[in-house]
């Protein structure tokens, strides 16, 4: 791989070519309880999304706030 091409997980590229560091949480799964990573991109605040549990597979209803200081809230999907 050349020098320069290798990309943390943690950072991404903006269309203005300058790198954001992407802050990241965890939460535990509301089925089976395990404890699932989420990467927060502050273009996706105040959006849902629906996100499977990496152990159980099933599907995570995730509200992320608009203000960065607030916990996501994390839900069944459909509840």
């Amino acid at each position: 791989m050349p020098m320069g091409a290798w990309k943390s997980a943690f950072t991404t590229t903006k269309p203005s070519n300058r790198r954001v560091l992407l802050d990241s949480q965890s939460f535990d799964c509301p089925w089976c309880g395990e404890s699932n990573p989420l990467p927060l991109d502050p273009e996706e605040a105040g959006q849902v999304l629906v996100q499977d549990c990496i152990v159980c597979c099933a599907p995570i209803e995730i509200h992320l706030p608009t203000d960065p200081r607030e916990q996501a809230l994390i839900r069944r999907e459909g509840e």
